[in-house]
């Protein structure tokens, strides 16, 4: 295991009343668990990491698909994803934590928990 799977392994986010479980790989929203396929999760979890600045598909692409071919579309339904996984809209179908910029940028309010030893 790598020290970044290991640093992952004993995190949880918690965003929007939604726990992001990295070890468990799963997200628990309103006692309701749900568990993303690795792409979905990657993506949201590189979105909260790196929510200093807006990211590009060609960076989504580059640091979490590497040398696979990988098309927008793909990476467009990743995000999707994500922010339905963190029920990312409010009854207005408004974006509140993934936002559309030139790029995605995560802007929602992140509390880190770390566990383990």
């Amino acid at each position: 295991m790598s020290a970044k799977e290991k640093r992952h392994a004993a995190k949880i986010y918690e965003v929007n009343n939604c726990l992001i479980d990295l070890g468990l790989k799963e997200i628990t929203c309103y006692n309701e668990v749900y568990r993303p396929d690795d792409e979905t999760l990657d993506t949201l979890v590189y979105l909260i990491e790196n929510r200093d600045h807006a990211i590009s598909i060609d960076e989504l692409r580059r640091e979490l698909w590497g040398d696979q071919d990988v098309s927008e579309f793909e990476i467009v339904r990743s995000i999707m994803q994500a922010r339905r996984a963190i029920n990312d809209q409010n009854n207005n179908s408004t974006i509140r934590y993934v936002e559309n910029l030139p790029g995605y940028c995560f802007c929602g309010e992140v509390f880190e928990v770390e566990i383990g030893c």
